[in-house]
């Protein structure tokens, strides 16, 4: 079972093979614990992330790294509807989030 819900994919131009890139907006649980290629610690709880994507016939692909993800909700606990609920609302309540996230992902890019 995935624990994440995609909010949305923002188109951003094709590549030479004619496939969509995107960056995608999703919502998702992390257990947390320590981040072996930064050796800190992340939080447990709910998280949202910007991606850059390339969208294909068949599949999806991203690179590793080329991202971006933020702690919103500390939680012990998973749950699918909490989950559900901060799906919902995330693009109101952390919209400012969002356009810093958007905005470091392009420069990265």
């Amino acid at each position: 079972m995935k624990r994440a819900i995609k909010i949305k994919d923002i188109p951003n131009g094709t590549n030479e093979k004619g496939e969509q890139n995107v960056i995608r907006i999703e919502v998702s649980y992390r257990l947390g614990g320590i981040n072996f290629m930064t050796g800190r610690q992340s939080a447990r709880g709910y998280y949202i992330a910007v991606q850059p994507m390339t969208i294909g016939d068949h599949f999806e692909s991203f690179m590793a790294f080329s991202g971006v993800a933020h702690c919103i909700v500390d939680a012990k606990r998973y749950s699918a509807k909490k989950l559900a609920d901060i799906a919902e609302t995330v693009e109101q309540d952390h919209s400012e989030l969002i356009e810093r996230m958007l905005t470091h992902v392009r420069n990265k890019s």
